[in-house]
Protein backbone atom coordinates (compact mmCIF):
# COMPACT_ATOMS: atom_id res chain seq x y z
CA UNK A 1 0.00 0.00 0.00
CA UNK A 2 3.02 2.60 0.96
CA UNK A 3 3.75 2.50 -2.83
CA UNK A 4 0.69 4.68 -3.62
CA UNK A 5 1.01 5.98 0.02
CA UNK A 6 2.06 7.31 3.13
CA UNK A 7 1.90 5.61 6.41
CA UNK A 8 0.83 9.31 7.41
CA UNK A 9 -1.26 9.62 4.45
CA UNK A 10 -2.90 6.23 5.47
CA UNK A 11 -3.73 7.09 9.20
CA UNK A 12 -5.31 10.44 8.32
CA UNK A 13 -7.83 8.06 5.64
CA UNK A 14 -8.35 5.80 8.61
CA UNK A 15 -9.77 8.88 10.88
CA UNK A 16 -11.56 10.42 7.79
CA UNK A 17 -13.25 6.89 7.16
CA UNK A 18 -14.23 6.81 11.51
CA UNK A 19 -15.78 9.86 11.27
CA UNK A 20 -17.48 9.33 7.78
CA UNK A 21 -20.97 10.19 7.12
CA UNK A 22 -23.07 8.13 4.70
CA UNK A 23 -22.62 9.54 0.97
CA UNK A 24 -24.68 9.51 -2.18
CA UNK A 25 -22.24 10.80 -4.23
CA UNK A 26 -18.10 9.73 -4.17
CA UNK A 27 -16.58 12.46 -6.62
CA UNK A 28 -13.54 11.08 -8.18
CA UNK A 29 -12.11 14.91 -8.37
CA UNK A 30 -9.13 14.59 -10.72
CA UNK A 31 -10.60 12.22 -12.53
CA UNK A 32 -13.53 14.70 -13.54
CA UNK A 33 -11.75 17.88 -13.88
CA UNK A 34 -9.29 16.53 -16.37
CA UNK A 35 -12.13 15.42 -18.50
CA UNK A 36 -11.55 18.33 -20.59
CA UNK A 37 -7.78 17.40 -20.70
CA UNK A 38 -4.47 18.22 -18.70
CA UNK A 39 -3.67 21.19 -20.52
CA UNK A 40 -6.03 23.42 -19.07
CA UNK A 41 -5.94 26.20 -16.59
CA UNK A 42 -6.36 25.65 -12.64
CA UNK A 43 -9.95 27.73 -13.29
CA UNK A 44 -11.57 25.51 -15.62
CA UNK A 45 -10.24 22.30 -13.91
CA UNK A 46 -12.03 23.88 -10.92
CA UNK A 47 -15.47 25.05 -12.35
CA UNK A 48 -15.72 21.45 -14.19
CA UNK A 49 -15.54 19.77 -10.26
CA UNK A 50 -17.79 22.93 -8.73
CA UNK A 51 -19.94 22.06 -12.05
CA UNK A 52 -20.28 18.35 -10.90
CA UNK A 53 -20.46 18.99 -6.85
CA UNK A 54 -23.48 21.40 -7.76
CA UNK A 55 -25.31 19.32 -9.88
CA UNK A 56 -25.92 16.64 -6.89
CA UNK A 57 -25.88 19.41 -4.45
CA UNK A 58 -29.07 21.00 -6.49
CA UNK A 59 -30.76 17.36 -6.04
CA UNK A 60 -30.16 17.37 -2.65
CA UNK A 61 -27.65 14.29 -2.58
CA UNK A 62 -25.02 14.32 0.06
CA UNK A 63 -21.33 14.30 -1.73
CA UNK A 64 -17.58 13.34 -1.01
CA UNK A 65 -15.04 14.37 -3.10
CA UNK A 66 -11.69 12.73 -3.35
CA UNK A 67 -8.47 14.53 -4.82
CA UNK A 68 -5.64 15.91 -4.47
CA UNK A 69 -3.92 18.39 -2.18
CA UNK A 70 -2.57 20.56 -5.16
CA UNK A 71 -6.24 20.96 -5.72
CA UNK A 72 -6.44 23.53 -2.83
CA UNK A 73 -5.04 26.16 -4.97
CA UNK A 74 -7.29 26.44 -7.05
CA UNK A 75 -9.08 29.74 -7.74
CA UNK A 76 -10.55 30.59 -3.52
CA UNK A 77 -13.87 31.58 -4.97
CA UNK A 78 -14.28 27.81 -6.78
CA UNK A 79 -12.53 25.77 -4.03
CA UNK A 80 -14.50 27.41 -0.80
CA UNK A 81 -17.58 26.40 -3.22
CA UNK A 82 -16.61 22.58 -3.51
CA UNK A 83 -15.16 22.74 0.18
CA UNK A 84 -18.45 24.23 1.80
CA UNK A 85 -20.68 21.90 -0.05
CA UNK A 86 -18.90 18.75 -0.63
CA UNK A 87 -16.64 16.82 2.33
CA UNK A 88 -13.49 16.25 0.63
CA UNK A 89 -10.26 13.72 0.89
CA UNK A 90 -7.09 14.67 -0.23
CA UNK A 91 -4.72 12.89 -1.18
CA UNK A 92 -0.55 13.29 -1.63
CA UNK A 93 -0.05 14.83 -5.15
CA UNK A 94 1.69 11.77 -5.38
CA UNK A 95 -0.81 9.08 -4.04
CA UNK A 96 -2.98 6.97 -5.74
CA UNK A 97 -6.57 8.21 -4.71
CA UNK A 98 -8.32 5.34 -6.83
CA UNK A 99 -7.99 2.39 -3.44
CA UNK A 100 -9.52 5.72 -1.54
CA UNK A 101 -12.74 6.34 -3.61
CA UNK A 102 -13.65 2.78 -4.03
CA UNK A 103 -13.30 1.98 -0.54
CA UNK A 104 -15.32 5.03 0.50
CA UNK A 105 -17.78 4.29 -2.11
CA UNK A 106 -18.43 0.44 -1.16
CA UNK A 107 -18.38 2.06 2.73
CA UNK A 108 -21.15 4.18 1.74
CA UNK A 109 -23.46 1.29 0.33
CA UNK A 110 -24.41 -0.42 -2.91
CA UNK A 111 -26.56 2.51 -4.28
CA UNK A 112 -23.96 5.17 -3.85
CA UNK A 113 -23.10 6.57 -7.33
CA UNK A 114 -19.55 6.77 -8.14
CA UNK A 115 -18.31 9.40 -10.57
CA UNK A 116 -15.29 8.70 -12.66
CA UNK A 117 -14.55 7.89 -16.24
CA UNK A 118 -11.66 5.63 -14.44
CA UNK A 119 -13.12 2.09 -15.11
CA UNK A 120 -10.96 0.80 -12.54
CA UNK A 121 -9.45 -2.32 -14.98
CA UNK A 122 -6.48 -2.42 -12.80
CA UNK A 123 -8.61 -2.64 -9.76
CA UNK A 124 -10.49 -5.44 -11.50
CA UNK A 125 -7.57 -7.17 -12.35
CA UNK A 126 -6.27 -7.71 -9.16
CA UNK A 127 -9.28 -9.34 -7.90
CA UNK A 128 -8.31 -13.34 -7.77
CA UNK A 129 -11.74 -14.66 -7.45
CA UNK A 130 -14.16 -14.89 -10.40
CA UNK A 131 -17.61 -14.26 -9.02
CA UNK A 132 -15.47 -11.01 -6.86
CA UNK A 133 -14.76 -9.92 -10.28
CA UNK A 134 -18.14 -10.12 -11.70
CA UNK A 135 -19.59 -8.34 -8.52
CA UNK A 136 -17.18 -5.87 -8.98
CA UNK A 137 -18.11 -5.13 -12.34
CA UNK A 138 -21.68 -4.85 -11.90
CA UNK A 139 -21.47 -2.47 -9.01
CA UNK A 140 -19.54 -0.41 -11.32
CA UNK A 141 -21.87 -0.63 -14.30
CA UNK A 142 -24.52 0.03 -12.04
CA UNK A 143 -23.07 2.81 -10.11
CA UNK A 144 -21.08 4.88 -11.96
CA UNK A 145 -21.77 8.24 -13.76
CA UNK A 146 -19.28 9.42 -16.15
CA UNK A 147 -18.80 12.98 -17.70
CA UNK A 148 -19.48 13.60 -21.39
CA UNK A 149 -19.55 17.16 -21.75
CA UNK A 150 -19.93 20.27 -19.13
CA UNK A 151 -21.34 23.43 -21.07
CA UNK A 152 -20.16 26.82 -20.30
CA UNK A 153 -23.44 27.33 -18.13
CA UNK A 154 -22.40 24.59 -16.13
CA UNK A 155 -24.63 22.34 -16.88
CA UNK A 156 -23.22 18.43 -16.57
CA UNK A 157 -24.26 15.86 -19.19
CA UNK A 158 -23.50 12.14 -17.96
CA UNK A 159 -23.31 8.67 -19.22
CA UNK A 160 -26.12 6.91 -16.98
CA UNK A 161 -25.09 3.65 -15.90
CA UNK A 162 -28.13 1.00 -17.94
CA UNK A 163 -31.36 0.71 -16.14
CA UNK A 164 -30.68 -3.21 -16.72
CA UNK A 165 -28.23 -6.03 -15.89
CA UNK A 166 -26.39 -6.36 -19.57
CA UNK A 167 -26.13 -10.33 -18.36
CA UNK A 168 -27.78 -12.72 -19.81
CA UNK A 169 -31.09 -13.62 -17.95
Amino acid sequence: VFYKSSPSELQEFKKFVANMKNYDVVIDGLNVAYSVGTKQSPKVLAFFVKSVVKHFVNKNKKVLLLGRTHMRKWPPSVWSYISENSDCFLAQTLSQDDPYLLYCALHCGINTIIVTRDLMRSHLFKLSDASLKILFNRWLLQNQYQVLHINENGKVYFKYPLPYSRTTQ
